[in-house]
């Protein structure tokens, strides 16, 4: 298992147990499960156990009496009941990237949801100083401005949200690539598509990890449906055009995984006609029009929207365990 992977998991195992300890699943008077239990549980190495503890008793939730084993800070606890009480969250700051124009819905979402609650809203970029504290709900746009911002945040200490992408360390809201790819196949299904090409492009605008799950998902539900799904994912026209090379294996069906790839195709398309005979869908915003292509529209208005959401509903105990939001989509159908 590579180092990264082992500090993921015994933080994420730590930070199960915080959690389960805010929600009183463990008795405060009696010790906690020995690290042999814990290995047995957890299905972790002694080490591994040795570590999360060691997390546990150094951020002051539990502490280590020798010969006794390790018990619950109860001083921990009655600080989480004050806390929970008074941190309402008084200001959203969208951390933006400049140079990403699919964040403009997601941030007017944000303002339009703030706005509703009444609660401050400003935009900062990654550059900026980010003045932020625990009363700040911190929503970023697109994780690609992470790398740039990690150390200035001490996320377990901060409200963060993750928009349009995943990363395992945060609450994440991000688009049901699941439930889109599922409707998507639903309606080729109906218009006879039985070969249907899905055509990605990695490092465009969208999630790479937000990008693979839409791949996936394509490929999972085509072996269960008996499709002959065929999956691209360079983005390039010439291995494109391969697919349309045999004029008896044509696709009948194509999912453009983001739109970015439209315009080339549909140029192309002028000079090669071949290219437009087969049903077309795309992932997109109902703002996104292309002459015969349909639009599952994945608005990134509502994922703005559902980030702000979800700083007035969750408590502090919510925010101890990261989450994935899923926000499904519909059809702007041509």
């Amino acid at each position: 298992m590579k180092k990264e992977a082992r500090n993921s998991l015994y933080l994420h195992l730590a930070l199960d147990i915080e959690r389960r300890i805010c929600h009183n699943q463990f008795d405060v008077k009696k010790p906690l499960p020995s690290l042999n239990k814990m290995c047995q549980i957890h299905q972790v190495s002694f080490m591994t156990a040795v570590r999360i503890y060691d997390e546990l008793v150094k951020r002051g939730i539990i502490r280590s009496i020798k010969g006794k084993g390790y018990f619950i800070n109860q001083d921990y606890l009655l600080s989480q009941k004050k806390i929970e009480k008074c941190s309402p969250v008084k200001e959203i700051v969208a951390i933006d990237d400049p140079f990403l124009d699919c964040n403009y819905n997601q941030i007017y979402g944000i303002q339009e949801k703030s706005t509703e609650y009444g609660i401050f809203f400003r935009v900062v970029s990654p550059k900026d100083d980010l003045k932020v504290d625990y009363s700040s709900g911190i929503i970023l746009n697109y994780a690609s401005c992470i790398s740039r911002i990690y150390q200035k945040l001490e996320y377990r200490r901060l409200r963060v949200i993750v928009t349009n992408n995943y990363f395992p360390e945060l609450h994440c809201v991000i688009h049901d690539n699941f439930h889109g790819i599922s409707n998507i196949l639903d309606r080729m299904e109906v218009k006879k598509c039985r070969k249907i090409l899905f055509l990605g492009r990695h490092f465009t605008d969208l999630g790479q990890a937000n990008l693979n799950e839409r791949e996936y998902a394509f490929q999972v539900e085509c072996k269960r449906r008996n499709l002959h799904g065929v999956l691209l994912i360079s983005g390039k026209l010439n291995e494109i055009l391969q697919c349309f090379s045999n004029p008896n294996d044509i696709p009948d069906g194509i999912i453009f995984g983001t739109t970015t790839i439209i315009p080339s195709y549909m140029q192309e398309a002028v000079n090669n006609p071949v290219l437009l005979r087969p049903y077309k869908v795309a992932f997109g915003n109902a703002a996104d029009h292309f002459d015969g292509v349909d639009i599952w529209d994945f608005s990134g208005k509502n994922l703005g929207r559902a980030a702000v959401e979800l700083f007035m509903t969750h408590s502090d105990v919510d925010w101890l365990l990261p989450s994935v939001t899923r926000i499904p989509g519909q059809w702007q159908i041509q």
